[in-house]
């Protein structure tokens, strides 16, 4: 039996280890072009494996959606968030072997970087996402309800993209 949930979270969870206190994400485009973000979270949507004949995975596809920060404080406007079907990652591990950073690249030939927020390297950057989270811990209710709308809407675009 293929774990998909299992591949869900584990994915999930890495990222979460990445992100948990802030991160930036760029975004490279094939053409050489690219767009730096500071989104509130990375949600991994779903896996999706491709199967072999004998059954066993052959690779993995996962639906991952960048959530604007955004999101709480005007509602969950679909125009401020967007999905990536992440074809490959790449796990960036520090000398202690542990992983610090993820390069994602989508099916549209993008790839996305992810990086923690070093308190060392932009101390703005960390006080500012330290407030945010401080905001948003005021209103559990609000983020809950903005999130699972996000959720809602977007794993039906990630099923219909699928299809």
């Amino acid at each position: 039996m293929i774990d998909v949930k299992g591949e869900r979270e584990k994915v999930q969870s890495t990222l979460d280890g990445i992100t948990k206190d802030g991160f930036w994400c760029g975004v490279f485009f094939p053409d050489g072009g690219s767009l730096m973000l500071l989104p509130y979270r990375l949600e991994v949507l779903g896996a999706h494996p491709t199967v072999g004949a004998d059954g066993s995975v052959q690779s993995w596809r996962w639906s991952v959606l960048v959530i604007d920060r955004g999101f709480a404080e005007i509602g969950a406007p679909m125009h401020a968030h967007h999905l990536h079907l992440v074809d490959r990652i790449e796990w960036q591990r520090n000398a202690a072997e542990q992983i610090w950073s993820g390069r994602l690249y989508d099916a549209d030939g993008n790839r996305l970087v992810v990086n923690p927020i070093d308190p060392g390297d932009d101390p703005d950057l960390a006080a500012e996402w330290t407030a945010y989270a401080k905001k948003l811990a005021r209103m559990p209710g609000r983020v809950a309800e903005c999130l699972e709308s996000i959720r809602r809407e977007y794993r039906g675009i990630m099923e219909a993209n699928l299809r």
